[in-house]
């Protein structure tokens, strides 16, 4: 039956329930009780978001209606109310609900825009999600996800719980990796300062509360769908990336060109290749993760013809600064050559910028992509042993050594694995870097070797402590890593006599907050350890004394 059509009835249930959960809350906003509320509501929206959600003519209207729909039905507290239209409708006695309307809807009026990441796309109905900060793993079904998710992504999104599994509400986002590191330390710097100064609710309470900001950062940073399937096979995006290809002819006369290209190739970045040489723009950063950022537009093919060369790069800024060092190659090897220009002669060679025929192309791409590999490669072949600022001065290897160094390094690691999975989806050269960067640290990863002595113990036991509770208040893993890194070094250095590993655990998020410029007090730390303030202030001044006076030996 070739033409039979296939039904999700997974997808179909979640569907069905789905609306008539929702029908039972659109239904009891519409009590005159209630007309008050979404009046309110709305000018709240309009105020926070700059845009009117009921006008059809916005350009955004249909999915700016759904959002603010959700807002005013589960995030919305009217001031003379106090309490959101899903608490409403629960505590309401007129209601009929069944055993699994009650769990949905609880979980709803609970719900609130979550950090996640794509841990796998199971289907293009389904992903499996990872909460970014409690680390829950959730199995989520809903028609609408996109078929460009990347594993790794970021998306943040309000899972709303439909009987026994999970579905995205309207509230969702699919963003770069790269922006999970700004998201989570922006929203956890806010929500430190907040409670620093007297804010009583925990992260859930604090995003519920942050969700208009939350939905304007989504729709500045939000990945376009322009319907490109995740399949589409790589020589079709090798060949899209083909057409930005072009070549620059430099014009010279032979024996003037031959003492250039000699010339040229003795500088750094150049290197024999093909028929030619190659020229490599070095990265002008090196990525937080220790990405490979090279890619097509850094890499320029110089070949040698008759009367000049030719210079083939995708990059806009690439050919022309490789024939300005060939010009001045060109006109200094004139000069070391004894040959005399006129006087007040100013002969350049001469250029010309045209699309290469299809060969040249191909030749061209051949020696570009080649050496693009190879780069990608050698820097990864050497990733896990070399230092980075990121782990404070550690490899990959040895940061695995603490639990906070092992949760971070995960991280980085998906960041390079997220970054070659773009550039294979693009039709580029990429590197398997789960095999050679996640490979050698397998091991290492998953295990944690016993403590060597009761001191090590009570060590590692106020890194546990530490580890749990920073999470709680949104630090990232960079942060955590820190602060760890900061007591594991300390308590090397000075074997303190650990009683109670609150106190410890307190005084170095205080110690590493402080020197990472964070919102936080003494009394807001010493509160959530349940320790006393002068506890906090004398180990840390403790902890900071001793790395500081290290510092300077």
């Amino acid at each position: 039956m070739p033409n039979a059509a296939i039904l999700d009835f997974e997808s179909k249930r979640v569907e069905l329930r789905f609306k008539r959960l929702a029908n039972r809350l659109f239904a009891f906003m519409d009590w005159p009780e209630l007309a008050h509320v979404g009046l309110s509501g709305l000018s709240v929206f309009i105020d926070s978001v700059g845009q009117d959600p009921t006008d059809p003519d916005s350009r955004a209207w249909a999915g700016l209606e759904n959002e603010f729909v959700e807002w005013l039905l589960l995030d919305y507290v009217d001031a003379d109310v106090g309490a959101t239209a899903a608490s409403m409708f629960l505590a309401s006695p007129d209601n009929d609900l069944a055993d699994w309307e009650v769990a949905s809807l609880q979980q709803w009026a609970d719900s609130a825009p979550r950090l996640y990441e794509i841990v796998e796309r199971l289907s293009d109905s389904r992903l499996l999600l990872r909460d970014v900060m409690s680390n829950d793993v959730y199995l989520v079904v809903s028609p609408q996800m996109s078929a460009s998710a990347l594993k790794w992504s970021l998306y943040v999104a309000r899972l709303l719980r439909v009987d026994d599994v999970y579905t995205v509400g309207a509230m969702a986002a699919l963003l770069p990796r790269r922006m999970l590191g700004y998201l989570w330390r922006m929203l956890g710097h806010v929500y430190r300062g907040m409670k620093a100064q007297g804010y009583s609710g925990d992260i859930d309470d604090f995003l519920k509360g942050s969700a208009l900001n939350l939905m304007k950062i989504m729709r500045a940073f939000s990945v376009t769908d322009d319907g490109d399937d995740e399949d589409d096979d790589d020589d079709a995006g090798a060949s899209r990336s083909d057409t930005s290809l072009a070549c620059l002819e430099v014009q010279m006369a032979g024996a003037d060109a031959n003492a250039a290209l000699e010339a040229f190739s003795a500088l750094a970045p150049v290197r024999p290749a093909g028929d030619g040489y190659v020229w490599v723009r070095l990265p002008r950063k090196d990525d937080f993760a220790g990405v490979a950022m090279y890619g097509r537009s850094d890499i320029a093919y110089i070949k040698p013809v008759d009367g000049g060369v030719r210079i083939y790069c995708t990059g806009r800024g690439v050919p022309a600064s490789v024939a300005d060092a060939l010009r001045r190659l060109s006109r200094r090897a004139s000069v070391l050559g004894g040959g005399r220009r006129p006087q007040g002669s100013r002969q350049e060679a001469a250029k010309r910028v045209r699309k290469p025929e299809g060969h040249e192309a191909k030749e061209a791409l051949e020696v570009i992509d080649g050496l693009l590999s190879e780069l990608s490669r050698n820097h990864y072949a050497t990733w896990v042993d070399r230092p980075m600022p990121v782990l404070r001065g550690e490899t990959p290897r040895t940061a695995t050594r603490m639990h906070a160094g092992r949760r971070l390094v995960e991280e980085l690691l998906k960041d390079i694995e997220y970054h070659e999975d773009l550039k294979r989806r693009a039709g580029l050269p990429w590197v398997d870097v789960e095999a050679m960067c996640r490979g050698p640290l397998a091991e290492a990863l998953s295990s944690e070797t016993a403590p060597a002595d009761k001191h090590e113990a009570a060590v590692r036991a106020v890194e546990a402590l530490l580890d749990e509770k920073m999470r709680l208040d949104g630090y990232s893993s960079e942060q955590v890593y820190h602060a760890a890194k900061m007591w594991n070094d300390f308590a090397a250095m000075a074997r303190p006599r650990i009683v109670h590993a609150p106190i410890w655990a307190a005084a170095a998020e205080y110690a590493s907050a402080t020197a990472q410029k964070e919102p936080v007090t003494q009394a807001s730390i010493a509160s959530k350890y349940q320790v006393s303030v002068s506890s906090v202030s004398q180990r840390s001044r403790q902890i900071s004394r001793a790395l500081r006076q290290r510092a300077r030996q």
